[in-house]
């Protein structure tokens, strides 16, 4: 099967994000295509960065990683990359928004996740499950 592209992405977040739309008209009249680095690190590494690190707002921060969840298991190549390069490795920057962040990822972002802090010697990160709940420390 072949994943959804940014473009597809791009207009599923709009629908879920309506509050962002003057961000992708401006995105689009800048640069008359999708550039997904450039649009969802700008529309979503600020804000659900904040969101974790405030930790306040549980249903808000489980919409932002549920379509991040989703670009990351239904997207092409290109973005998955959008989402390991620019999203993943922007919550690395901050332990507080990575390990909140942890709280809310499937298995599969957090592996993602331990890839880009190794390739970046961040940190070096054990996930393991217990009692059925996946965890992570490092």
């Amino acid at each position: 099967m072949i994943g959804m592209d940014v473009n597809y992405f791009a207009e599923k977040f709009i629908k879920l994000f309506p509050e962002h739309e003057a961000e992708y008209q401006e995105h689009v009249n800048d640069y008359d295509e999708i550039f997904g680095h450039v649009f969802f690190g700008y529309v979503i590494n600020p804000v659900l960065s904040r969101l974790l690190i405030e930790n306040k707002s549980i249903q808000l921060i489980q919409k932002y990683i549920s379509f991040i969840e989703d670009m990351y298991a239904n997207g092409d190549d290109a973005v998955k990359s959008v989402v390991e390069v620019t999203i993943l490795e922007y919550l690395g920057d901050n332990d507080i928004a990575l390990t909140t962040a942890f709280a809310y990822f499937s298995e599969g972002l957090m592996l993602a996740s331990k890839k880009i802090e190794a390739f970046w010697r961040r940190r070096s990160i054990r996930i393991y499950s217990k009692c059925g709940k996946m965890f992570a420390d490092w």
